[in-house]
């Protein structure tokens, strides 16, 4: 439990370990709301990053706009659609 709520862990590994820098991610899911609450990345170098989620708001409304790359804006930049 953390806080008094019951959460799940999850450990998630890369699928191809050698091409990254990290070997392990640690996922602290709410059992009951199914929303994240904490993930660590831990490092190959020893390193350790944890995030920890204190607010979550789903499904908020975003403009399509702020997904778009304006490349008028980024001049002599190559643009690689891997779509």
């Amino acid at each position: 439990t953390e806080n008094g709520a019951t959460v799940q862990v999850l450990k998630l590994f890369p699928t191809d370990p050698a091409k990254r820098a990290f070997h392990t991610v640690i996922l602290h899911v709410d059992k009951a709301s199914s929303e994240p609450r904490m993930v660590k990345i831990l490092y190959k170098d020893g390193n350790e990053v944890t995030y920890t989620l204190t607010k979550f708001t789903p499904n908020v409304a975003l403009d399509d706009g702020l997904f778009r790359f304006d490349k008028a804006k980024y001049p002599g930049v190559e643009v690689n659609d891997l779509r």
